[in-house]
C-alpha cells in the first residue's frame, strides 16, 4: 500500500493499533473486576455461613456454584476475546515494519503491507524529484531544439555577411557581427 501526503493510511493504522490495545487493556482489567467481584461474593458467603439458617446452607452452595461457573465461562470468552485482539495487533505490528503476513481464513490467503512512515515519505519526495527532472529535461530539450535552429542561422548571416561585404567595411563587420554572436 502507498499513502497518500496526508497519511491518511499511516493514521488509520495508528488508530488500529490503539484500538487494539485499548481494547485488549479494556478486557484486562473486566477479567480483574470479575476475580475480584467473585472474590468479594465468596468472602461474604463465608461470612453468611454464621448466620445462615439450617436450609440455606445448599442455596448458598448452588449460588457460589454458579458464580464459579459465571465467571468460568464469561473469563474463557473474554480470553478468546483477548487473545483474536492480540493476533489483530500483532498482523497491524507487522504492517508497520513492512513485513508480509498471512492469514488463513478457510481457503482464503490475505497478505498485506504497509510501509512506514518515513518510507512512505521518502518515496512521495522521490516522486516530486523525478516531477522536476522530467521538466527539467524538457526546458533542456526546448533550448536544445531553439540552439539548433537559430546558431546556424546565425553562423550563416555573419558568413554571408564577411563574404559580400567590401573589404573596407569588413573590419566594421566583424566587430558588429562578433557582438551580436556573443549577445
Amino acid at each position: 500500500m502507498f499513502d497518500d501526503k496526508k497519511f491518511t493510511r499511516s493514521k488509520l493504522y495508528f488508530r488500529a493499533q490503539q484500538l487494539c490495545r485499548v481494547f485488549s487493556g479494556c478486557i484486562d482489567e473486566t477479567i480483574h473486576e470479575l476475580h475480584s467481584q467473585y472474590d468479594e461474593f465468596m468472602r461474604s458467603i463465608k461470612s453468611w455461613d454464621e448466620y445462615a439458617r439450617p436450609g440455606m446452607e445448599d442455596n448458598l452452595k448452588r449460588l457460589s456454584n454458579e458464580w464459579g461457573d459465571l465467571l468460568a465461562s464469561r473469563e474463557s470468552k473474554l480470553q478468546g476475546l483477548l487473545e483474536r485482539l492480540r493476533k489483530k495487533g500483532e498482523e497491524v505490528r507487522s504492517l508497520r515494519d513492512g513485513v508480509s503476513t498471512s492469514i488463513s481464513i478457510s481457503t482464503n490467503t490475505n497478505s498485506s503491507q504497509l510501509f512506514n512512515a518515513t518510507s512512505v515519505r521518502e518515496a512521495s519526495k522521490g516522486t516530486e524529484i523525478a516531477e522536476i527532472s522530467v521538466r527539467q529535461n524538457q526546458y533542456i530539450f526546448v533550448f536544445t531544439v531553439v540552439t539548433v535552429i537559430y546558431l546556424p542561422l546565425g553562423f550563416v548571416t555573419v558568413s554571408c555577411i564577411l563574404l559580400f561585404a567590401s573589404s573596407t567595411t569588413r573590419a566594421d563587420l566583424v566587430d558588429v557581427s562578433f557582438l551580436l554572436l556573443c549577445h
